[in-house]
């Protein structure tokens, strides 16, 4: 039998996998597909097929398959196997919720973080960087992937393990809504100027800013203007006023 040196790909699209942490990866195979819609709420997943189409064997997937009901992102049941949640708009908003409480308490500490060290803001900016050239191809997968980059970056700067995992316990859902939010706006987020914005509030004493930039982006609006930049120079020259 030949085996193609090219990674297989199903009609959903999901690259096969190599060994190593084959759960987890089976795991982020089926969020982004989730995520990028060629998998719906709703929909049945046959454990059998997805391992056929991952180039896996059926144990990692029964094992992402558990990880995933977890998060609750799949239900599974013993006579109907395993279905994808529906995300009403209460979980939606408990999503957001629990984002904004977190990283709230996480973001203050990481400004800390880069106000003692300043080198540590390179990594900010590349994301940025890396986000101007998406926006310029309009690749929205890889704005979302970023977006969640940019926030995991911040919030393991402020150096709080408590927090960090309770983050990345959401992260997967915020994986799914963005993406799924991104493709409901009227008109495009500016990524990259709506995180520049949040990386000059962590460098500097602009506590306050940072403050309403929770408010606005991390809470998760989607009526976020793309020009957040102008609330922090609102805000500085209120600040100047007093």
């Amino acid at each position: 039998m030949t085996v193609s040196s090219q990674p297989s790909r199903s009609a959903a699209g999901l690259e096969a996998l190599r060994p190593a942490n084959l759960a987890e990866r089976a795991v982020a195979r089926i969020v982004d597909a989730i995520a990028d819609g060629r998998l719906s709420p709703g929909q049945r997943l046959i454990e059998a097929d997805i391992a056929a189409e991952l180039g896996v064997s059926r144990l990692p997937v029964r094992e992402a398959f558990k990880m995933l009901a977890a998060q609750g992102i799949l239900e599974l049941s013993l006579h109907r196997g395993a279905r994808i949640s529906e995300i009403a708009d209460d979980r939606l908003a408990t999503v957001r919720a629990a984002r904004t409480t977190l990283e709230r308490l996480a973001f203050p500490k990481a400004a800390a973080t880069y106000r003692r060290d300043p080198e540590r803001l390179r990594e900010l900016d590349g994301i940025v960087e890396r986000m101007k050239r998406a926006e310029e191809r309009a690749d929205l997968d890889v704005l979302n992937r970023l977006d969640i980059e940019f926030h995991r970056a911040v919030v393991a700067a402020a150096e709080d393990p408590f927090l960090a995992a309770l983050w990345d316990a959401l992260a997967l859902h915020l994986r799914i809504v963005f993406a799924w939010e991104v493709r409901t706006l009227p008109k495009p987020v500016a990524y990259a100027s709506v995180h520049l914005a949040i990386r000059y509030a962590l460098a500097r004493d602009a506590d306050d800013v940072l403050a309403d930039l929770v408010e606005l982006h991390i809470a998760g609006r989607s009526e976020i203007d793309p020009g957040p930049s102008r609330a922090v120079g609102a805000h500085t020259q209120r600040r100047r006023k007093k």
